[in-house]
């Protein structure tokens, strides 16, 4: 089995689309917990078989969110590591504006 670790160092301005915008108060407080967040993930024949939370972003729900959109992007095929980042940075934003919108 190939493991690797995949370090989410996020940058806000370049993971959130405009189809995945936070406004801007939540912006920087999203961006601190995201640039926190480390996965170990465990990828065998581009299928995730492992995915841990290594460092919390200090939200359960982004972490638990992080290994659910992992798990989602390789699943599509998405396995390069820029690819991947990207295609789980998208999924954690769509996830807390889904969340936020239930919530609100």
């Amino acid at each position: 089995m190939i493991a690797f670790v995949l370090i989410l160092m996020l940058q806000v301005s370049t993971a959130l689309t405009p189809e995945a915008a936070v406004p801007p108060e939540n912006i920087e407080v999203m961006g601190r917990r995201l640039e926190k967040l480390r996965l170990d993930l465990a990828i065998n024949d581009n299928r995730l078989k492992g995915c841990r939370v290594s460092v919390s972003s200090g939200n359960r729900f982004i972490d638990d969110q992080a290994c659910k959109g992992a798990y989602s992007c390789v699943s599509s095929g998405v396995v390069e590591s820029r690819t991947l980042l990207r295609c789980i940075n998208n999924r954690i934003v769509v996830a807390v504006q889904s969340d936020k919108a239930r919530n609100d």
